[in-house]
């Protein structure tokens, strides 16, 4: 029996979607090879197989395996299928709802296999993996379609593969635990720095000029603002951004990232909206950048917002 090999253009998405099969080095085992070793080590159970041909309603019965040697992490998909030589298969992978590569396989003689992978740049996490095997008849080639039994509906079955130990799935997360936590730290040192100046500014005990407390120092206040917004979009939301996009093939805890994220970006508009009401407090123009745009949002909602968001942080489950 031979595996199904991805189509050229599925090779080109593979490669976009961070599988890299590069040229073979010395006396590393080539590139087909690999796949052929891999593919053949997926194989179903004689009840799994019998089952299968005996369930009328089943068109596809999918299995997956995971492992890690020299070229990195990889994910062997293999998919039985009751459809004629030729038909198209979609293969997908996700990981706690981030997919991560998609690559079509045809099939021949009713199987069809694909190898995600290999993950060397970027560090695949613990934990499980969940593949996704399609059939979808609106691109499939007319002769598949004319030949007897085969569904005019999309099909899909879905398999999943737990990559790694138990052991280092809690050393994980645990890790990921404190990562995030210490973002969380570094974004409460700035909203109190913010609060502060603020609150000094607005009693105009802060950022004026001479000992009446009248002259708006705007060049201290432009410089202290600037500043800020730099360590909360820069040094905050841009680096975790880079940390776990840049170097994790998909992120064990994506909505607490994405909560903090969203705590950063709801803060710099805090400072402009704080900015604002530091100006009129003064007399003075609004500077261009603390201008709002045409989706001003009012400093009561923002405030409501970032609170939200620091509860949902708070309450969030590290399962």
């Amino acid at each position: 029996m031979r595996t199904a090999r991805p189509s050229v253009a599925a090779l080109v998405l593979s490669l976009l979607l961070f599988s890299n099969p590069a040229p073979a080095q010395e006396g590393e085992e080539p590139w087909e090879e690999w796949v052929a070793r891999l593919s053949a080590g997926v194989e179903f159970s004689g009840d799994e197989v019998q089952g299968f041909k005996a369930d009328g309603k089943a068109y596809m019965l999918a299995k997956a395996a995971w492992g890690e040697d020299a070229k990195g992490a990889h994910f062997v998909v293999k998919a039985l299928a009751k459809f004629p030589d030729t038909a198209q298969l979609h293969f997908s992978l996700t990981y706690v709802g981030q997919q991560l590569s998609w690559l079509q396989a045809e099939v021949d003689q009713g199987v069809a296999t694909i190898v995600f992978g290999p993950f060397k740049e970027k560090k695949a996490l613990v934990g499980e993996y969940r593949a996704t095997v399609a059939f979808f008849p609106h691109l499939q080639k007319k002769e598949v379609l004319d030949f007897p039994g085969v569904p005019v509906e999309q099909v899909t079955v879905e398999t999943a593969v737990f990559a790694g130990t138990e052991e280092r799935f809690r050393a994980e997360a645990a890790s990921q635990k404190e990562y995030y936590e210490s973002y969380l730290k570094r974004i409460l040192i700035l909203e109190s720095e913010q609060e502060k100046n603020v609150e000094g500014a607005m009693r105009k005990e802060k950022f004026v000029i001479g000992s009446e407390g009248t002259n708006f120092d705007v060049g201290a206040w432009r410089s202290w603002t600037a500043d800020w917004r730099t360590k909360m979009k820069e040094k905050i939301a841009e680096e975790m951004r880079r940390e776990s996009t840049d170097t994790l093939l998909a992120m064990r805890y994506p909505d607490a990232y994405t909560i903090l994220s969203d705590i950063a970006q709801w803060n710099l508009l805090l400072n402009q909206a704080y900015s604002r009401q530091v100006y009129h407090a003064f007399g003075r123009a609004v500077h261009p950048d603390d201008e709002p745009g045409l989706d001003e949002v009012g400093l009561p909602t923002i405030q409501a917002k970032i609170k939200e968001l620091h509860r949902r942080f708070d309450e969030f489950d590290w399962k």
